[in-house]
């Protein structure tokens, strides 16, 4: 049996989901949002909120500060024996996604969405949602916001070059207090042949560990979940101090593989009409840059957007494309400037000598 129970019916209540799912609801819009935990998670994400993230989410009422963010005044990029730092040249924070995702779910469900938790979709379909419960939903718009993952029936999210299809991995850490103080309020990314690390603090006592890596680096050096940490510690220079003695708050790891990095929906092939992507399943930003949170906030907004004018899917691709392509370009850019060893060498020589260099770079990686 086939349940028409709303207009939208929005798979994934992670940021992009729950952000559309308010977008449209306090317009009047019936929204059912399914989620698939019942609990707040965490996510392999950076959690890093910049200008733009900060600002959709303060259109939307959530509060960073009551939430307990930190707020981020610098980023430190090292490579070797070379390290350069600038301030960023906008308001930034850090904030756990198990505490964002579930208050702006709470959010959507004030402006009037039907949040449903634990509810697991197996496959969409013909223009239906079928769940694991047997039972099928429909809606004359679906929308996928499932982030990093993919959903059975759809086409899959790929990229021209294997090694933009990285190994994602994230654990909240307790520092020492020497480590964290060190830290301070910096946004850190750690680069090494293959991959790169992210460490920035998201709470207090509390720092987050995210890592890409290009797959056949991780297994030419036989990494694990188990092991990734340890080899960080010994064989990154710039992290020796910050990892001895850290305790992960984590029972384990959170580890997900082939993203899809420079993914652009408006490059890929048409879904069937009543299919709409947002978040990570429209647009998949280098992470290094910070910027996957705003994305899917910024994506959101133009979705719901689109979907109140009752607006193509085609005009919707326009629309990401118009606000989002030159970012994603320039992201993809400097990525690849920062893979390079020698390249990477030369720009680090650069900031140690013109840090102001970073915020220009920070800024041309951002949305207007």
């Amino acid at each position: 049996m086939v349940d028409r129970t709303a207009e939208v019916l929005v798979i994934g209540g992670g940021l992009a989901g729950a952000a559309t799912a308010a977008h449209l609801a306090r317009a009047g819009r019936s929204v059912v949002v399914l989620e698939r935990d019942a609990e707040p998670t965490h996510k392999v994400c950076g959690e890093f909120l910049g200008r733009a993230a900060c600002r959709e989410l303060e259109g939307l009422g959530v509060d960073l500060e009551s939430l307990g963010a930190r707020w981020i005044e610098h980023c430190t990029l090292f490579s070797g024996d070379r390290s350069a730092q600038a301030p960023l040249p906008f308001r930034a924070a850090g904030l756990s996604r198990r505490t964002l995702d579930p208050a702006l779910r709470d959010h959507a469900a004030w402006a009037g969405a039907d949040i449903r938790l634990g509810v697991r979709s197996t496959a969409v379909r013909g223009g239906q949602v079928d769940l694991a419960n047997g039972e099928s939903l429909s809606a004359n718009a679906i929308v996928i916001a499932t982030g990093k993952h993919e959903v059975r029936g759809l086409t899959r999210r790929s990229v021209l070059k294997r090694k933009d299809a990285k190994i994602g991995i994230k654990e909240h850490l307790s520092l020492t207090p020497s480590a964290m103080a060190d830290l301070g309020n910096s946004v850190e990314l750690h680069f090494f042949e293959g991959g790169y690390a992210g460490l920035m603090p998201t709470g207090d006592g509390v720092a987050n560990l995210s890592i890409a890596m290009d797959p056949a680096v991780w297994r030419a050096r036989e990494l694990t979940p188990a092991t990734y940490r340890d080899w960080l510690q010994r064989y990154v220079p710039s992290l020796q101090d910050r990892l001895t003695g850290a305790r992960s708050l984590f029972p384990k790891p959170l580890t997900v593989s082939a993203v899809p990095y420079g993914y652009r929906l408006w490059s890929a092939p048409d879904d069937e009409p009543s299919l709409w992507r947002v978040g990570e399943q429209a647009i998949v930003t280098p992470s290094l840059t910070g910027e996957g949170m705003s994305l899917a906030l910024g994506s959101a907004r133009c979705l719901g957007e689109c979907l109140l004018a009752g607006r193509s899917q085609t005009e919707y691709r326009q629309s990401l494309r118009r606000h989002f392509n030159r970012q994603i370009l320039a992201a993809r850019s400097f990525e690849a400037l920062l893979e390079g060893s020698m390249t990477r060498g030369g720009i680090m020589r650069l900031l140690a000598v013109l840090p102001s260099a970073l915020g220009v770079a920070a800024r041309l990686t951002r949305s207007a």
